[in-house]
């Protein structure tokens, strides 16, 4: 059987994080259209039969191509975005800080947390994804107040002392 099932085929074991819909990369591709030769894929027939799209050629593989280009793009843009947040918890941080105000501020932290999920219900974004998220960037900035974090440039090596011997 042809497919993701045994590494060959368009998309076969290359990351891809969106799920078709239920039958599809499951196994079942090719059931119907066995026999048609040695080898031989399923046809379009066989795939919607079993659960699948049909397949639409260059077109699909072209638009499975910009698909993956988009999350590309989206990774890059999340990525930045969240190097940003954490600049600004940081920074205000810092500022509590000389402030003479205690740096950590639970009761904020769970409001924030608890603002994130009711945007996200509103956008229609999963509310435990969100949460998680926030959670994750606040932990990050805790570290790194507290000086356990590798976040951000490396440190000068360390050098030790010459030795008397």
């Amino acid at each position: 059987m042809a497919g993701a099932e045994d590494g060959s085929g368009p998309g076969a074991g290359d990351g891809d994080e969106v799920a078709g819909p239920p039958g599809a990369g499951d196994g079942d591709e090719g059931k119907a259209g066995q026999g048609t030769g040695a080898g031989a894929g399923p046809s379009s027939d066989a795939r919607v039969e079993a659960g699948g799209h049909p397949a639409a050629g260059e077109g699909a593989e072209a638009r499975l191509g910009a698909l993956r280009g988009r999350i590309v793009e989206l990774d890059d843009e999340l990525i930045r975005l969240v190097g940003s947040r954490r600049d600004l918890v940081l920074e205000v941080g810092r500022l509590k800080e000389s402030l003479g105000m205690p740096v950590l501020d639970p009761a904020q932290e769970a409001r924030v947390v608890r603002r994130a999920a009711e945007r996200a219900r509103e956008l229609g974004v999963d509310e435990e994804l969100a949460r998680d998220v926030i959670w994750r960037i606040i932990a990050s900035a805790r570290a790194t107040q507290e000086g356990r974090s590798s976040w951000g440039p490396p440190e000068p090596p360390f050098a030790a002392p010459p030795s008397d011997s």
